[in-house]
């Protein structure tokens, strides 16, 4: 007995089993993309962790230390994904571009690991126009504040800031500032801070070169006079971070520690550091040794002593006693002015004298990377920055504390909005400052380009981190 098929009903047949068999290919791939995405998220953030946490701990020892065996270990478990990602043809990037977690690990993966795998290399920088075109699609998106955790947002700015394009750097740097000022826990804002400030340094250098030249050799590029001297005085750790570590890593102290081959050749900053109205040298370091201690891997500190001691006829006498009492006064023989002020506040008495103190200071211990000062320290400090043109001493950077602006009439022309140039610069304030007013801070803060202002809940004294 013979059976006779429809031809449709075989074409049909057949077709599903096409498209049922696609479905299951089709499930099969998002599942290996989920698959894939989530055990590069756990290895870059943590495994069972949750990011939006406020205590996540940052993972800084592996995004941002140069570290031969990281590097391989993040080459031979994720290099092949970079390929697939990048190569022609290939489906696995407009898939992973799906989720919100997908585009993460995308830029993850064309901006952190591409450094990772060919450091010391050009294609350290091959894929980072891929990871800056997700970026963009995402920030663009107001609402991916809300989507992306405060850690997960850190690498999604990442591309604007290694981009040499100014406009997209600028930005890059903006919202590394904007991601600081959400950070609440004072233990972890430091870290963004750190980051914030490494953001506006990358700006300063695109808009002083156009480019960045740590990076000319890799890339084939002729470098000028001015980033030949750059590269020779720079102090900035991305900048080391482009060079292979074949030639200069270091074996482990022992098993329980890692050294970094990088930061153990790398000398300490200098950084001079200028009390307050009515303290001394000694004040600032026991209020600040929090502080002081926190930064002593990245720098030493040398503690500068005004010359001028105080006496009850400076200004500042009536505020200082109605905030914390004649009786709570510490002996006065103790403490210390840059200058005495007149009634109007337009002359500073005897500031030559500090000039010529610090001037010295410069010649015996210096030369220093940067200045802290604190209150009427950080006003100092703001005075040599607008005399750096013009004066014997030089530094790369400062950060001022509950600072004010200078009211002395010979340096007005100088104190005004933007006036200060290609230093960069952090001031700082406590919310409840009664004796320095936030808007005095801002408006020091104004005199400088590109500043850096950032707030803790406390009063007038000197941040613990």
């Amino acid at each position: 007995m013979n059976t006779t098929i429809d031809s449709s009903l075989l074409s049909t047949q057949f077709t599903e089993n096409l498209l049922s068999t696609a479905n299951v290919e089709e499930l099969r791939a998002k599942n290996q993309d989920k698959e894939v995405i989530e055990s590069i998220y756990s290895y870059w953030f943590g495994e069972n962790i949750d990011t939006w946490s406020k205590t996540y701990p940052l993972k800084t020892k592996l995004w941002f230390k140069a570290d031969k065996k990281i590097d391989q270990e993040i080459k031979e478990k994720f290099e092949k994904f970079l390929i697939d990602a990048t190569t022609e043809n290939s489906k696995l990037c407009e898939r992973w571009q799906t989720t919100s977690r997908g585009k993460l690990i995308l830029i993850i993966l064309f901006d952190q690991f591409s450094r990772n795998i060919y450091r010391g290399t050009r294609k350290m920088f091959e894929y980072d126009h891929f990871a800056l075109k997700i970026a963009l699609e995402i920030i663009d998106d107001s609402t991916h504040v809300t989507a992306y955790s405060l850690p997960e947002r850190l690498f999604l700015y990442l591309p604007l800031v290694h981009s040499e394009s100014l406009i997209y750097t600028a930005k890059g740097a903006d919202l590394m500032n904007d991601l600081a000022l959400q950070v609440t826990q004072r233990n972890l804002r430091k870290r963004y801070v750190t980051n914030a400030l490494s953001a506006k340094t990358h700006q300063q250098i695109i808009e002083q070169f156009g480019r960045y030249p740590h990076r000319n050799k890799l890339l084939g590029r002729e470098s000028t006079e001015d980033e030949e001297k750059y590269l020779k005085t720079t102090h900035n750790d991305f900048v080391l971070s482009v060079q292979s570590l074949k030639s200069v890593a270091v074996e482990p102290i022992d098993k329980n520690e890692t050294a970094s081959p990088i930061q153990s050749d790398r000398p300490l900053l200098k950084i001079l550091v200028l009390h307050g109205f009515r303290q001394n040298a000694n004040s600032l370091k026991r209020s600040g040794k929090n502080l002081f201690k926190s930064l002593k891997d990245v720098a030493t500190f040398t503690f500068a002593n005004a010359p001028l001691p105080y006496n009850s006829m400076n200004e500042g006498k009536e505020e200082l006693s109605a905030a914390f009492g004649d009786e709570n006064s510490p002996e006065t023989s103790y403490q210390r002015i840059w200058w005495n002020s007149s009634a109007d506040s337009k002359t500073y008495h005897h500031l030559d004298v500090s000039l010529h103190y610090i001037d010295k200071l410069f010649q015996s211990e210096g030369p220093f990377d940067g200045i802290i000062g604190f209150s009427q320290g950080a006003s100092l400090c703001a005075i040599l920055c607008a005399l750096q043109p013009f004066g014997n001493i030089s530094f790369d950077f400062s950060i001022l504390i509950s600072g004010f602006t200078p009211r002395a009439a010979c340096y007005e022309h100088l104190m005004q909005p933007n006036s200060i140039k290609n230093q960069p610069s952090i001031h700082i304030y406590g919310v409840n400052d009664a004796l320095v007013d936030n808007d005095r801070t801002i408006e020091l803060a104004a005199i400088f380009e590109n500043p850096l202002v950032l707030s803790h809940p406390g009063g007038h004294f000197t941040p613990n981190a």
